[in-house]
């Protein structure tokens, strides 16, 4: 089966978008990462970013959270380049959890947890009250109350996933940025994680996400990012973004799309049978 790109839809500018990114383009040396990306993604909705390895998922991303200043092109967050906000302004607006959390780290979990205080305090201030609460909060909701008092250092790799999510939690900014979140999560925690994603986004908060499970990205997002060779092949609901063509189209692979009464399924074919099919 020929895998020639072909038009898809995209999703265009909204009035109400957290983040506009116009013609955002990248090259490192002889390799395209991104090329002229145009999308939206929505203020207030849980978005997420799907496609293959090497697509340009993570450094998307961190163009968002304004790690990565634009090559070429812009991304606006809430109508100003994301790169003109200082970083303490960044950070009280735009929480951002990496794919690798920190191994030496030899405070408690919940000492860790504070640190996503630090945008809201004075250079010298305390914690207060309202800080405290929020750890407190962010803690409950990670399911790591108990393990507040161990060492960060001590903690498996999903305890320490689960509290570097939970210090960007504590953060409390209107955005949150998180790449490839699931990552050393057991199957009980990695839906708890979605649930408390989603319930952010009921508060009037975005959240978007890099995720390799296609299952989980259609269960609980209400858009979604496909990129395709540094391109966005499709933006939109999932039900605009998730069929057989666009998904075969980006993982070069062919998929079939089932979207049945309690979820999304997606059967990956053989080639052969597909091949067959095609012809």
């Amino acid at each position: 089966m020929q895998r020639d790109a072909i038009p898809l839809p995209v999703a265009h500018e909204t009035a109400l978008s957290a983040f506009q990114i116009d013609q955002l383009s990248l090259q490192m040396g002889h390799k395209t990462i991104l090329q002229s990306v145009n999308t939206v993604i929505p203020r207030g909705s849980l978005c997420v970013l799907i496609g293959p390895n090497g697509a340009g998922k993570s450094t998307l991303l961190r163009h968002l959270a304004g790690l990565l200043p634009p090559q070429q092109g812009e991304v606006m967050y809430h109508g100003q380049p994301v790169t003109q906000l200082k970083a303490r302004q960044r950070a009280q607006q735009i929480a951002w959890v990496g794919q690798h959390p920190p191994s030496d780290c030899s405070l408690s979990i919940e000492d860790f947890v504070m640190l996503g205080r630090r945008p809201h305090l004075g250079r010298f201030a305390l914690p207060k009250a309202d800080d405290r609460q929020r750890v407190q909060q962010a803690l409950q909701a990670l399911e790591l109350t108990t393990l507040a008092g161990q060492r960060y250092q001590q903690a498996s790799g999903g305890e320490r996933q689960r509290a570097v999510i939970a210090q960007a939690l504590a953060q409390d900014t209107p955005t949150l940025l998180l790449d490839e979140p699931t990552n050393h999560l057991d199957l009980r925690h990695r839906q708890i994680l979605m649930q408390r994603l989603f319930a952010l986004t009921a508060r009037g908060k975005t959240v978007v996400a890099v995720l390799h499970d296609l299952e989980l990205a259609a269960k609980y997002a209400d858009w979604l990012v496909l990129l395709h060779q540094g391109r966005v092949l499709r933006a939109g609901p999932p039900a605009c973004v998730l069929d057989s063509e666009a998904l075969s189209i980006a993982y070069d692979w062919p998929i079939r799309v089932v979207q049945e009464s309690h979820g999304w399924r997606f059967d990956v074919l053989h080639e052969v049978n597909h091949v067959k099919a095609s012809a």
